[in-house]
């Protein structure tokens, strides 16, 4: 058996109905289901069991303080003429940075190289698929996170992806708590 793998932060529920709230207005926008959107720490890729069962293993060594994300912005990623993804930026901090690094070390740890890409905090509302330009900065210009709640993050999690469909569908594989802050 093969899995795809990462390991993300899950919002609570205040969290995701605001974010889900969003959901409409932007042509060409493959919306992601409010039980579908997270942070993703780190992405893995395919793995076998025994590189599930270590990296699992080397994430329950991991210890940090929890801590509080606030929101920043509706962001998106690709080139112009090609948007791919809109987003909703969480302000960096010292206890993501510092869990974000310590769950980098633990999957090292397990044999597993952590992908090259810079660690950019979001979580995606929707992809896109044929949307233009002028739509998606319209969109993402007339959209503020005043009324998202901040978010306490006091666990992370090893989840899978499986591929169907229009989406991906996750399980939550294994919960790791952090510290009381």
């Amino acid at each position: 058996m093969t899995y795809r793998l990462f390991i993300g932060l899950s919002p609570p529920d205040p969290v995701r109905d605001a974010l889900a709230s969003r959901r409409e207005g932007l042509p060409g926008a493959r919306w992601r289901e409010a039980d579908s959107l997270h942070l993703t720490l780190h992405f893995l890729g395919e793995a076998d069991r025994r590189m599930f069962e270590d990296v699992a293993s080397a994430l329950s060594d991991v210890r940090a303080p929890g801590f509080m994300l606030e929101w920043t912005e509706i962001g998106v990623f690709g080139s112009e003429g090609r948007p791919r993804a809109v987003w909703a930026g969480v302000r960096a901090n010292d206890g993501l940075t510092l869990l974000h690094g310590r769950v980098g070390a633990a999957i090292r740890k397990a044999g597993v190289e952590p992908e090259k890409r810079k660690f950019t905090p979001h979580v995606t509302l929707a992809y896109l698929r044929g949307a233009h330009d002028a739509d998606v900065a319209k969109y993402a210009g007339e959209q503020d996170l005043i009324d998202v709640p901040d978010w306490p993050v006091g666990e992370f999690h090893l989840y899978s992806s499986h591929l169907g469909g229009d989406h991906s569908v996750y399980r939550l594989e294994e919960s790791y708590f952090l510290e009381r802050p």
